[in-house]
């Protein structure tokens, strides 16, 4: 619980962009990399528990990807269920006054750390839940955080599922409302080319993600 508390607080820095504008990409990049941290380490227990109860379970010599919840005994699920859960507690932990919009975010980024545990849970493709996620991003109205959890999505999707690209078509359509809606807020004492050029990191990075192995186009 101490842990995913800590995760909740990083979260909350990635939706504080009253502070600087200028610095959310640097922040981004840290605070992501714990995310992923507290991702593996989440998922390491579960599987290791998995392999403890049931030592000849065939996810101990198959890709991650590959594992379905048929061969993850019932313990190791119930303790994969309740992180989701957990995720509950957001409600507890950000203030009453925070808006509904921040615990969405917040709840959207917990529940990307925590993606790759679906694999344990559901037999649905992986690709339904990226999907899933990216069209709930457009209820995050603070289009710094909304681009950036973004940009986070793409980095587990890649992990999880590096030749689905659906999700990111839907999350590319969404940058236009995005931008549409930054140029209307702007951010003050930021002049609007400086402001929107906090944009371009995660907007770089979906677009090439997207390319990324695409197939040529014949002239």
């Amino acid at each position: 619980m101490d842990c995913l508390k800590i995760v909740i607080q990083c979260a909350k820095l990635l939706n504080n962009v009253e502070a600087s504008a200028s610095f959310y990409p640097e922040k981004f990049i840290a605070i992501s990399d714990i995310f992923e941290y507290f991702s593996k380490l989440v998922f390491k227990r579960i599987k290791d528990i998995a392999l403890r109860v049931s030592p000849n379970s065939p996810i101990a010599n198959i890709e991650d990807s590959e594992i379905r919840p048929e061969m993850v005994p019932e313990q190791a699920r119930e303790i994969c269920n309740n992180w989701f859960l957990k995720t509950a507690i957001v409600r507890e932990v950000v203030p009453r006054w925070y808006s509904l919009d921040l615990s969405h975010a917040l709840r959207s980024f917990v529940e990307m750390c925590l993606c790759k545990c679906y694999f344990f849970l559901s037999s649905q493709p992986i690709s339904a839940t990226l999907e899933r996620i990216a069209k709930s991003i457009r209820g995050v109205s603070e289009p710094l955080a909304a681009i950036y959890l973004s940009a986070y999505l793409v980095r587990v999707g890649l992990n999880l599922s590096p030749k689905n690209k659906d999700y990111m078509l839907l999350l590319l359509e969404n940058v236009y409302n995005i931008l549409d809606s930054a140029k209307k807020r702007g951010f003050p004492g930021v002049s609007l080319d400086d402001y929107l050029s906090c944009y371009d990191m995660a907007i770089h990075w979906l677009v090439c993600s997207l390319c990324d192995k695409a197939a040529p186009v014949s002239p």
